[in-house]
């Protein structure tokens, strides 16, 4: 089965400036696929490309099998996007919002999708209110329950958590993962590692307009990044660890000693007459990762 999304050397500058470097993307069908990075890394620039919203100044797009954007027309109706602060009509309430949108819609069902959407993105208690007392973070909900009016495919979404608060993010997680469930490929753009981490099985790391990396989320955190070490003799410990060039950490009780394995801390220690009473290996947070590719791609 062809990917949803897949980029080839798709790249961006505005004049002086790079805002995407070349990027090879595959995103497969049916997968929640987040793409990661801080602030500035051009994560809204390339979802822009992809929606035919900014010219790609090198490279190519497709999605769902289409070439971006001379294919778009064909499959505008199985895509689905939330970008940035959706717009809405103030003086009408989110219900009558999303009715106006579904009769402008073609697809017969669009109606009768609008209160369950509601209730699914949360807003059911403030559904027939005017949108413009909602906040920020509800007219987001709102703008992702008119993203999926249509029933589409493959939804794209820019940063859906921004401005929401922890209910908020909860009814939209929960929905998200829904949408998984039901087969649907859902593209997240985000810089919140927690939501990143708890929702997505792929993932990509982008930074100053690089990929940093691409592949499973566990993928990405699978492997051993740190081992704590329990031993009387802590000092010496310590300077066998920076005589053999490990990167370590001494806390009061405990030396955490990086990217070697157990095994190995354990024998080189032995060697040197040091015996630890605990050894355990330390699996790496997101959070490490991501702060790695992303420092490393900064250096650079």
């Amino acid at each position: 089965m062809e990917p949803a999304v897949e980029t080839r050397g798709l790249s961006k500058r505005f004049r002086k400036r790079t805002a995407v470097q070349p990027i090879d993307l595959v995103v497969p069908r049916g997968s929640l696929f987040g793409y990661l990075g801080p602030n500035g890394a051009g994560k809204t620039t390339t979802i822009r490309m992809l929606l035919g919203l900014a010219r790609p100044t090198n490279g190519t797009a497709q999605l769902l099998g289409h070439d971006v954007p001379q294919g778009l027309a064909r499959i505008r109706k199985r895509i689905g996007c939330v970008l940035e602060d959706p717009a809405f009509y103030p003086k009408l309430t989110a219900r009558q919002n999303l009715q106006v949108l579904s009769r402008l819609s073609s697809d017969e069902g669009a109606p009768d999708r609008v209160g369950p959407l509601l209730e699914r993105a949360g807003l059911a208690d403030r559904a027939d209110d005017k949108v413009r007392t909602y906040s920020h973070g509800m007219r987001q909900r709102l703008g992702l329950a008119a993203a999926l009016l249509h029933d589409p495919e493959l939804i794209i979404l820019d940063e859906p958590a921004t401005s929401l608060d922890p209910a908020g993010i909860r009814d939209v997680r929960a929905l998200l993962e829904s949408l998984r469930q039901e087969g649907k490929t859902v593209f997240l753009s985000s810089h919140l590692l927690s939501e990143v981490e708890q929702l997505c099985g792929h993932v990509a790391v982008v930074s100053k307009g690089s990929l940093a990396y691409q592949g499973s989320r566990v993928g990405l955190q699978e492997g051993v990044a740190r081992v704590r070490v329990k031993i009387d003799k802590i000092e010496s410990a310590e300077e066998v660890a920076r005589e053999l060039g490990w990167v370590i950490i001494r806390t009061n009780d405990d030396l955490l000693v990086d990217n070697v394995p157990a095994r190995e801390v354990n024998r080189e220690l032995a060697v040197h007459g040091l015996f630890a009473h605990g050894l355990s290996e330390e699996s790496r947070k997101l959070e490490d990762v991501f702060l790695e590719l992303t420092e490393d791609a900064n250096d650079a």
